[in-house]
């Protein structure tokens, strides 16, 4: 099994976790640009993407420029921007938007006996979308300001929670079952887990739509049903595999909400939900139990 940072066709994705860790932890708007638009360039000549992605990352970089950037948007175009951001991210979010040659890694292996075969992607159109809204909403020049302590903290307070509540339901539903391993593939799906899938998940739902919905419920108890709306929506995402599956994401979304709420970082989101999948994968069979 090759190397995720040393095979030459995973280059773009090596540039992809440069820019995650770019906009989290590196406070200069400009450098990070510079990075993004050598992870596109880089991404178009290694036919990562080709010219009909071009499409969706323009409007979506225009339109985070324009609704985070400007202030003072009237509220019908601020309104407009952010349904353009939201339709758009939905769309790359679900791979459901052309131009993107996402590197299907490993075809349909079964990890143990137990489990049902098991397919990784390491996509391009996901975390593009939630490096962009980063970027242009100007987290990476909040990183003076977070405290760490608490976001390790949260972070394992809400993963270990979330996982007492759902671990007896979830294996009496069936969809699970314990299994401990730990598989040849496990650096590479933790890599692709950490930085591709929970980064994205999280900067969208959480960040993004979280964030909006906070926002705009302003009242007491606002940011709790914030919480709920967005962990609903999450569910809704998970639906693919299943109603019992998408009960549990919502569940789990809750909790993933709740660290983002408690420390305004989006990195304690991303911790907590990649330390409940984590669990999943090491001690449980994935990504489900053979029926």
């Amino acid at each position: 099994m090759f190397s995720f940072f040393n095979n030459t066709s995973l280059v773009i994705y090596d540039l992809l976790v440069l820019c995650v860790i770019g906009v989290l932890f590196i406070p200069r708007i400009k450098v990070n640009i510079t990075i993004l638009l050598i992870t596109i360039i880089v991404a178009f000549f290694t036919k990562a993407i080709n010219l009909w992605a071009f499409v969706p990352i323009t409007i979506l970089v225009c339109s985070s420029y324009l609704y985070f950037k400007k202030e003072n948007l009237k509220k019908p175009i601020a309104i407009g921007l952010y349904l353009v951001i939201l339709v758009v991210s939905i769309g790359l979010l679900m791979h459901k938007l052309p131009g993107f040659n996402n590197l299907k890694l490993i075809d349909s292996i079964t990890l143990t006996s137990f489990s049902v075969p098991y397919t990784m992607w390491l996509n391009v159109d996901k975390p593009i979308l939630a490096i962009i809204i980063l970027l242009f909403s100007g987290y990476c020049l909040t990183v003076k300001g977070r405290d760490w302590h608490k976001i390790f903290q949260i972070s394992l307070l809400s993963a270990i929670t979330c996982l007492v509540v759902l671990i007896v339901p979830v294996i009496l539903s069936g969809i699970i079952k314990f299994d401990p391993k730990l598989p040849d593939i496990s650096p590479l799906w933790l890599i692709n887990m950490l930085f591709i899938v929970c980064f994205a998940e999280e900067v969208f739902f959480r960040y993004f739509i979280q964030g909006s919905f906070t926002k705009a419920l302003g009242f007491k108890y606002g940011q709790y049903i914030a919480i709920i709306l967005s962990s609903l929506i999450f569910g809704l995402a998970h639906l693919p595999g299943g109603v019992i599956f998408a009960l549990f994401a919502f569940i789990a979304g809750i909790f993933y909400g709740y660290s983002y709420y408690k420390t305004k970082s989006i990195e304690c989101a991303i911790l907590t939900h990649f330390m409940v999948n984590m669990t999943h994968f090491v001690a449980f069979t994935y990504p489900l139990a053979k029926s």
